[in-house]
């Protein structure tokens, strides 16, 4: 058994490692709050219903995950504070597409496909290595059968880039006896576009 000047010794020895820890703690908060190369926070302007403002936002309403057509945008998650992706219900596909305001990448998918989560999950993927270069939309294509009609699409899923209203490529799925995503991104390099693999 420990005499009483050992128990007060290892006592004290507890308490001054709980408070050197405690003072470690807060010098590294206070660091990542004054140097804003540190800080992992992001602060952008939001409007009623937290939707950034200007932009492509213009033509994007609120959180939606039921709309059949929606853009799948990094940035910051309530709560978190790291960026990932939302969706976000796309008000108006057409004004989008002509603003010019960013290079699209429209995912068309169906519910039917067998692999559709898979895939989805792969572009979600890409919509967040792509930020900044294409803004990903996915549109469900038994819900918009025009804009199937539209891009005279031949198999799904499918992708389609749109630069400027007009279309800069189709990834023609169907000419595949089988690929991936690895074949899409490939596909998406192949127009000049950089996939930051750091983000994913």
């Amino acid at each position: 058994m420990l005499s009483r000047r050992s128990r007060l010794y290892a006592f004290a020895i507890i308490a001054l490692n709980l408070v050197m820890l405690s003072l470690l703690v807060a010098c590294a908060s206070k660091q990542g709050k004054d140097d804003p190369d540190e800080s992992t926070s992001i602060d952008p302007i939001l409007v009623d219903d937290n939707k950034p403002v200007g932009g492509y936002y213009d033509y994007l309403g609120g959180i939606d995950y039921d709309s059949s057509i929606i853009a799948m945008v990094y940035e910051p998650l309530e709560g978190e504070d790291e960026p990932g992706i939302q969706y976000r219900r796309v008000t108006d596909l057409e004004g989008l597409l002509s603003s010019g305001q960013t290079d699209v990448m429209i995912y068309f998918y169906t519910h039917m496909s067998s692999d559709v989560q898979g895939v989805t999950a792969g572009v979600e993927d890409l919509a967040q290595g792509l930020n900044g270069q294409l803004l990903v939309i996915s549109v469900d294509a038994m819900q918009e059968q025009p804009l199937t009609e539209q891009y005279q699409l031949q198999a799904l899923p499918e992708f389609v880039i749109v630069k400027d209203g007009e279309v800069e490529g189709l990834f023609e799925g169907y000419k595949y006896d089988y690929w991936t995503m690895d074949d899409v991104s490939a596909w998406i390099e192949s127009y000049g576009y950089t996939i930051d693999y750091d983000l994913l």
